[in-house]
């Protein structure tokens, strides 16, 4: 009876540590200027929520002779989430100075069309406040 029980709740550890694992999402979000760029700094800050679901990734930028393009990505996960504000700051120090080129990803495309009304971007130097 005891190794009968010993096999069960082996059993159970065993599944739940391959089976309960939360379901983990990655996305791109939203983020913003925080402040004007300036030379070859741009301050920005993506914001997005439940902090007890969901952890910042990682800021990914890629930069051609015409656009910047910067990337905020957030893993999701658990469906039990607070609902606060998380607010993650970046100062991103490109190669050349932005200039002319067009700076892009703010607006993801996967956010925008989950998003209700929101609109995309040609710039996202569009959104500052």
């Amino acid at each position: 009876m005891v190794t009968r029980l010993a096999l069960v709740a082996v059993l159970t550890v065993c599944a739940c540590a391959t089976g309960c694992a939360e379901d983990r999402t990655e996305a791109e979000v939203d983020w913003s200027l925080a402040s004007p760029p300036v030379g070859r700094e741009v301050d920005v800050r993506a914001e997005f929520g439940g902090s007890s679901c969901s952890e910042f990734k990682d800021w990914d930028v890629a930069e051609t002779s015409s656009s910047v393009t910067i990337r905020a990505t957030v893993e999701f996960f658990g469906n039990e989430c607070t609902a606060d504000l998380v607010v993650e700051p970046m100062s991103i120090v490109l190669d050349e100075p932005l200039g002319d080129r067009r700076l892009l990803g703010c607006r993801p495309e996967s956010a925008v069309t989950a998003g209700s009304n929101r609109r995309t971007v040609d710039d996202c130097r569009e959104t500052a406040s």
